[in-house]
């Protein structure tokens, strides 16, 4: 079977995101210089772009006295953080940077969110090309989708270093661990991870509707909130004072909770709604349980076993194992399918679109992760290989569909 997506990407986490683990090298993952494409491993789609980067800036110029956020991307979270952000009382200095030429560089934009059927225009935001040259960066927020995140951080390593901080704000598990792999040990960034719920669609180039309004949690990849520097005390604060992102701090260990949560939820809805072309909703319909409560359950085989692996030296304690048992990670998706039945989920997104999925980073980690620890993934793997290959089925058929995964005849 050929590498997955995300297989490392927790294992990384794991060792960037404990209290008693610090990142002192970069981790180690193989690039190949090999531009094709795929929603594999995280590591196969690492481009020719990245093969030779730039090297990160090891002595940054002093920030500017004021402060400015760069966002990374143009996408849905993109917006929804420029806008947010730039209606503060005092907003900062903010820059969106793209990889698209077509685009005019270095000048004013406005983004319009539209919240509760009210169009809502931001301040001019300034438009800037992804390139080497440029002013240090001191907070960058990644909001390019996981399989493309560190090659797009690439161009910018010669504005970044030790003092920079990067938030991340990707689906799945991987992301964090290839963008680590571009620096060296003593110009590691500082990372912090977002886990967004927010619901937002684009409606244009410069406009999107957040149609669910919901939170955020940050906090810190690895150590301690108390002992973040500075800079990222800074933009963590920024991020809390926007009422319009309702984001609350969490520390490192409930962050990895929250991670895995989400992933349960991405796990399970994403590739069913892209497999069978349905909105969020239509997840629960009763055809759907069994190959619902299949993936709930191998994925909870899978976190458990790995939280288990992450301190072998003591039991798993009861809440931690409630918290990621079967019963309350199905209750958990049906309660997501429920709160945004009316959604169309990312995934189902990009394969109408004819785009690159996520999956390998969702469904490839608890594939690659459940192999390594002699749990049965095979549900996952199916539906894994289904997104992969872009197949679509009727509900009429999952039956024999979920017969066909137990004995793993899909995704192989």
């Amino acid at each position: 079977m050929a590498p997955r997506q995300g297989i490392c990407g927790l294992r990384a986490l794991s060792r960037l995101a404990w209290p008693s683990a610090t990142l002192t090298r970069p981790l180690a993952s193989q690039m190949p210089s090999s531009p094709r494409q795929s929603s594999r491993s995280p590591h196969h789609r690492l481009n020719s772009s990245i093969s030779n980067p730039p090297k990160p800036n090891q002595q940054m110029p002093s920030p500017s006295p004021t402060p400015h956020i760069h966002i990374l991307g143009l996408g849905n979270l993109a917006k929804l953080f420029a806008h947010s952000l730039s209606l503060l009382p005092h907003p900062p200095q903010l820059t969106l940077l793209t990889h698209r030429p077509s685009l005019p560089p270095s000048s004013p934009i406005t983004l319009v969110l539209t919240r509760n059927s009210t169009p809502l225009p931001s301040p001019p935001l300034e438009l800037s090309l992804i390139t080497p040259q440029g002013p240090a960066i001191t907070h960058l927020i990644l909001t390019t989708k996981s399989p493309s995140s560190a090659a797009a951080v690439a161009p910018l390593l010669p504005r970044l270093s030790a003092d920079s901080t990067i938030l991340f704000t990707q689906n799945g598990i991987g992301a964090v661990e290839e963008v680590s792999s571009l620096f060296p040990a003593d110009a590691q960034p500082t990372y912090l991870s977002a886990i967004v719920t927010h619901g937002v669609f684009s409606t244009g180039q410069f406009s999107a509707t957040h149609a669910g309004v919901a939170d955020l949690k940050i906090g810190p990849v690895s150590g301690r909130t108390s002992e973040l520097s500075t800079s990222a005390r800074w933009l963590v604060d920024t991020i809390l004072s926007s009422e319009a992102l309702a984001a609350t701090e969490v520390g490192a260990d409930e962050l990895l909770h929250v991670t895995l949560e989400k992933l349960v939820a991405n796990a399970v809805i994403n590739p069913l709604t892209a497999i069978f072309r349905i909105p969020n909703g239509s997840v629960l319909s009763p055809s759907l349980t069994p190959l619902r409560t299949a993936l709930a359950s191998e994925t909870s085989l899978v976190i458990l076993s790995h939280l288990s692996a992450l301190h072998p030296d003591s039991p798993l304690p009861p809440s931690k194992a409630e918290r990621f048992s079967v019963a309350r990670l199905a209750a958990m998706v049906e309660g997501v399918c429920e709160a945004t039945r009316g959604n169309r989920s990312s995934m189902l997104q990009d394969v109408e679109a004819g785009r690159g999925t996520e999956v390998g980073y969702i469904n490839g980690w608890i594939v690659g992760r459940g192999e390594e620890m002699g749990v049965g993934v095979g549900v996952n793997a199916g539906v894994m290989g289904m997104v992969e290959r872009g197949e679509v089925v009727k509900i009429e058929e999952v039956g024999r569909l979920l017969e066909r995964m137990r004995e793993g005849v899909e995704g192989r």
